[in-house]
């Protein structure tokens, strides 16, 4: 009996000894992430794309990596040309960067566009539709009154606005970029709306399209600039919030996605294209998150309006040369009110 009492103590310290020895013993390390299926390079946030991912993974078994980076980081990565090194697929940019590098994508299925609205699917765009997003004018009910209600871009002017105007830097917010060169290139004598903008928005310039939502719905500005989406979420979750389309007309952002050329995984980032315009993914997206679908057989969002009925305004083959014009310019602008210290 000693001797198996002593055995017994033993045990742990030996086996201890023996897992140490061949490497097999327990670890507080994780096991090594699998190795991602397909590199995704996203410009919409979490919210938008991680539905669509988790549903994509579910159904196929695959592993998606996603890196959520800003446009201004895309271009950068397009022009240093690294983009194809890192990543198999660009998800939900904009369709002025899309059309302004193609030659950096592979050509989608000519196929997936049966389904979608001609509207988006032009003859020569070599990439695929994912949404669209129309941008607005959200006002706060609490503090405009049905007399002052904003009808459109000139709205943004009337002096009882000065300083209560929720406005992201338009190189920040691609809702702003596309309300700048729609209210600039709309309205009348429009070679001076760029400085009277700047006037009335009286030094308030907002970091990120967050905090101008914030700042309507708390009531700290009376009308701010948003996508469509946002406003109906913010209308659907606040009683005071409510928010007018243009009368001028909108620039409509289409957002899609192209395989990127040279990519490691071509065959995966065309499966996952090809999964974005289904029909399932695009009801998510209507449903789930609320944003307008490509697809002419997925019925839009209780609450918005199909684009016939609305005053849009197409962006034209120079959008991105016009917007590029126009932020250089609203850049200087920007700097010399800051030089004189006037923001």
């Amino acid at each position: 009996m000693g001797f198996f009492s002593h055995y017994r103590r033993l045990m742990p310290a030996v086996l201890a000894a023996v897992l140490t020895l061949s490497g097999c013993y327990a670890s507080s390390a994780p096991f090594p992430a699998p190795e991602p299926e397909l590199m995704v390079y996203s410009c919409q946030e979490e919210s938008v794309w991680a539905p669509i991912v988790k549903e994509y993974e579910i159904r196929t078994g695959m592993t998606v990596s996603v890196y959520q980076g800003s446009f201004q980081d895309l271009e950068t990565r397009i022009l240093r040309d690294t983009l194809s090194r890192e990543f198999d697929l660009v998800f939900g940019a904009d369709a002025a960067t899309l059309d302004r590098y193609e030659d950096h994508w592979l050509e989608a299925d000519p196929s997936l566009g049966s389904a979608l609205d001609p509207a988006f699917v032009l003859p020569d765009r070599i990439w695929i539709p994912f949404c669209s997003l129309p941008a607005v004018i959200l006002y706060n009910t609490r503090i405009v009154t049905w007399r002052e209600v904003p009808d459109g871009w000139d709205s943004l002017l009337e002096p009882r606005w000065k300083g209560r105007i929720a406005f992201v830097d338009p190189e920040y917010s691609a809702a702003c970029a596309a309300a700048f060169v729609s209210a600039v290139t709309s309205v009348p004598a429009s070679g001076n709306y760029m400085s009277a903008l700047m006037e009335n928005l009286d030094g308030r310039i907002m970091d990120t399209p967050g905090e101008a939502l914030d700042a309507v719905a708390e009531g700290r500005c009376s009308i701010g600039i948003a996508f469509e989406t946002d406003a109906q979420r913010l209308k659907e979750n606040h009683s005071d919030i409510d928010y007018i389309y243009p009368a001028e007309g909108f620039i409509l952002v289409p957002y899609g996605s192209a395989v990127i050329k040279d990519c490691a995984r071509p065959q995966a980032a065309a499966e996952f294209l090809s999964f974005s315009v289904s029909q399932d993914a695009q009801r998510v997206l209507s449903t789930a998150l609320n944003r307008r679908p490509v697809r002419r057989d997925v019925s839009l969002s209780p609450g918005l309006s199909a684009l016939s009925q609305l005053p849009r305004r197409d962006s034209g083959p120079d959008f991105y040369d016009e917007r590029s014009m126009l932020l250089a310019q609203w850049r200087q602008l920007l700097s010399e009110r800051k030089g004189g210290a006037g923001l």
